[in-house]
């Protein structure tokens, strides 16, 4: 027996919809939508706080990447919007530090977005793990992203200020699970 996928609901409510294939009850109330952070994530944050110098005020966290699977890099904002949108907001609030999270896939973008830049107060941050990644992702003021895993962990670590860059895939199935973001479009690439 298995259990059609609804378009309707959002992504979490059909994957609570497969509890009972594994035996499980589907939970009678709304569950809290967070993420459970260990010591050592918790530990590896402030270590890189620590060796960055970053005193955990007015931050700002990107996430410039997407997956790369079928056509999702075209949800990706374009390299230069990333790099005009910082500059500007470098310029008008001085005292922000960017917080660019970066997996595999966009180390050598934001390598580059960071050579262009030149500017101290843009990190990039690496961690081996992805709740290391979100530690640090709970200490941000703002976060900016696709809808994507990174915008889902902003939501679970209640990053007070997020902003979603609205891709052609982008539906209510997918939004993050909170009442106050901001969404803005991305045009489509040429051709498309």
């Amino acid at each position: 027996k298995g259990i059609k996928h609804n378009y309707e609901k959002h992504c979490i409510d059909n994957n609570l919809d497969l509890l009972p294939l594994l035996g499980l009850q589907h939970p009678s109330k709304k569950i809290p939508y967070r993420v459970y952070l260990n010591d050592r994530h918790l530990l590896n944050a402030e270590k890189f706080f620590r060796e960055h110098g970053i005193t955990k005020r007015n931050l700002f966290g990107i996430h410039t990447g997407s997956g790369t699977t079928k056509n999702l890099i075209l949800k990706r904002w374009p390299f230069e919007y990333y790099g005009e949108f910082i500059r500007r907001l470098l310029t008008d609030y001085p005292s922000f530090r960017i917080l660019l999270f970066t997996g595999p896939e966009e180390i050598q973008e934001n390598t580059r977005l960071c050579q262009r830049l030149q500017d101290d107060r843009v990190v990039m941050v690496q961690t081996g793990h992805i709740l290391d990644a979100a530690a640090i992702l709970g200490h941000c003021s703002y976060f900016l992203s696709v809808d994507g895993v990174f915008m889902h962990l902003a939501a679970a670590v209640h990053v007070p200020k997020q902003i979603v860059i609205r891709s052609a895939a982008y539906s209510d199935a997918v939004v993050p699970c909170r009442k106050d973001f901001v969404e803005i479009g991305c045009p489509l690439p040429k051709g498309v």
